[in-house]
């Protein structure tokens, strides 16, 4: 068979329409934060479309009538292609159980399967395994104790706060040794290792920390995409149980973490749909949960939100009150004025 493929264009209506319809044919939907979508035509009938959104693939669906054709190996060959026109050699696929198996013979390999048919594939054999393998090469002289209480703490830290340092304070008084995850995605205006060097200051007077890379699975474009988005809509809590189910079932027990621990959250209604999600989905495994109130101070919440809120508004008074010395030393270097050049000309959250 000869298939043809085609861009599709979000402004063209009867395009978007055809994909949709598709989709919708078979109970799926275009993810609202996909970059790009393709088709796969056979004469002007499109059969086949495939989307992708960072390092992943999404909303895929052949037509019934085409599965078991070589009409598979067209969408993917070329959706693989557009993320290696991207750089991107470590990619992810976000599928229905029932199609899972064509992209174990494509080459893919499982990360997670979920009760409700949400499957996470990796196109690395061990992937995950490979990530948490590097983390406890790191851990194996950080353990102090024959059985330590080991806790962990995702932060996306943009930028590193008190409030931040009062979880990790309060946390490290019920462990021997913590994970701290920071999220590693650029879609937040401190950059990746901008966020990672001031946490890691912030904290370098504690003992027992282990500071990780949160990389592809711990909220990832792969993992909880609509946590950037701050889209509240009926697919942040698919996704946060998808990216909780990993946590629980995979890394925790991997690292021997039973113990994790969140800020409670007053501003932002995605990262209360996790928390809730989160405490909701570690009842009855060996993971307990603890809800840390946040840190105050003039009455008003820490928040890393307010502090780009501050920068934006020159408040560099109210700012020195609520981060420590290394992050407030850091927005008054050279170095940091292109962030606060960006966050001054911005109105996004983050």
């Amino acid at each position: 068979m000869a298939f043809e493929v085609k861009d599709i264009s979000y402004n063209i209506e009867n395009e978007i329409e055809s994909v949709t319809s598709l989709l919708e044919k078979h109970n799926l939907k275009l993810d609202s934060f996909v970059e790009k979508t393709i088709g796969v035509y056979e004469q002007d009938l499109l059969i086949a479309t495939g989307s992708i959104a960072g390092n992943t693939l999404r909303s895929i669906c052949i037509d019934e009538e085409y599965r078991g054709t070589s009409v598979i190996n067209t969408l993917v060959s070329h959706l693989l292609n557009l993320l290696y026109d991207l750089s991107c050699t470590h990619f992810f696929i976000y599928t229905g159980v029932d199609a899972y198996r064509s992209f174990i013979k494509l080459g893919f390999h499982l990360v997670i399967k979920l009760e409700s048919g949400i499957v996470l594939m990796e196109n690395k054999a061990n992937g995950i395994q490979d990530y948490l393998k590097e983390i406890k090469n790191i851990t194996s002289n950080r353990e102090t104790c024959e059985k330590p209480i080991i806790g962990s703490i995702v932060i996306n830290g943009n930028p590193f706060t008190n409030g931040h340092r009062h979880l990790i304070d309060l946390a490290k008084e019920h462990c021997d040794l913590i994970y701290i995850f920071v999220v590693w995605e650029e879609n937040s205006v401190f950059p990746n290792e901008v966020r990672y060097r001031l946490i890691e200051e912030g904290i370098s007077d504690l003992n027992g920390i282990v500071l990780c890379k949160g990389e592809n699975y711990i909220i990832s474009s792969a993992t909880f995409p609509t946590y950037f988005l701050k889209d509240v809509s009926e697919s942040v809590q698919q996704h946060a149980i998808l990216d909780l189910t990993i946590f629980r079932d995979i890394i925790a027990p991997y690292l021997g973490i039973t113990k994790r621990f969140i800020g409670e959250e007053r501003l932002c209604e995605t990262t209360n749909i996790y928390n809730q999600t989160m405490i909701k989905l570690m009842e009855g495994s060996p993971i307990t949960v603890t809800e840390i109130k946040r840190k105050e101070s003039d009455n008003e919440i820490i928040s890393a939100s307010h502090v780009r809120r501050y920068i934006k508004e020159n408040k560099w008074s109210e700012i020195k009150k609520v981060v420590p010395k290394t992050t407030y030393d850091f927005l008054n270097s050279k170095g940091a004025e292109p962030i606060i050049a960006k966050i001054s000309n911005s109105s996004s959250r983050h």
